[in-house]
């Protein structure tokens, strides 16, 4: 049995955030160092994306707040092409968080509808989907091409792209540490882990 593992994610650029820069004492007169003007203007995008022990799923822009509606749309155009590719014999769990779109009534009716199994999370759990360590690094790996985003559309077609060049050994490792996340929530009695 698979796991089809989803969340969503908030991207933004730009914007008056305060930027630090670490360096040593010698270093404090080298220009070089203290990073460009931020970008004044913002640029956002919600993304849902999931994530499979046998390869990435889809990556799709949400646009504006997500409520159930939105949602079970998305679960239609992302999770179910994902779900017939990947577990044609619907052999998988689908594991989201608690979100309110995710729970809602709509949403339940919308997953029993289609028989699709959900992992149950107790409420105020941690969040130990693995995707979020996806969010992460992709949110680093765009820093390396934040200049050359000018346009919501390039933000979201660099998104996409970095979807696509993460390497299914990255993904494997994450899926294969699902179970040790598990053992560390069960040793500290759902306390805060190292996940």
């Amino acid at each position: 049995m698979g796991h089809i593992f989803s969340d969503e994610t908030s991207v933004q650029i730009g914007g008056n955030r305060k930027i630090h820069v670490w360096r040593k004492n010698d270093e404090k007169d080298r220009p070089h160092l203290v990073p460009k003007k931020a970008r004044s203007s913002v640029l956002k995008v919600m993304m849902w994306g999931c994530i499979t022990s046998k390869g990435k799923g889809i990556l799709l822009p949400v646009e504006g707040t997500i409520n159930s509606t939105k949602y079970c749309q998305v679960l239609q155009d992302g999770l179910l092409p994902v779900a017939d590719w990947y577990y044609p014999d619907d052999d998988y769990i689908f594991v989201q968080d608690n979100a309110p779109c995710h729970s809602s009534a709509q949403t339940r009716e919308w997953l029993e509808e289609r028989q699709i199994r959900v992992s149950q999370w107790p409420p105020q759990s941690q969040d130990i989907n693995i995707i979020e360590n996806v969010w992460r690094w992709m949110k680093i790996e765009l820093q390396k091409s934040i200049d050359t985003i000018k346009s919501r559309q390039d933000l979201i077609d660099s998104l996409q792209r970095i979807w696509r060049e993460i390497p299914d050994e990255k993904i494997m490792e994450l899926y294969h540490s699902f179970p040790k996340r598990m053992a560390a929530i069960v040793k500290s009695k759902g306390t805060m882990t190292k996940y």
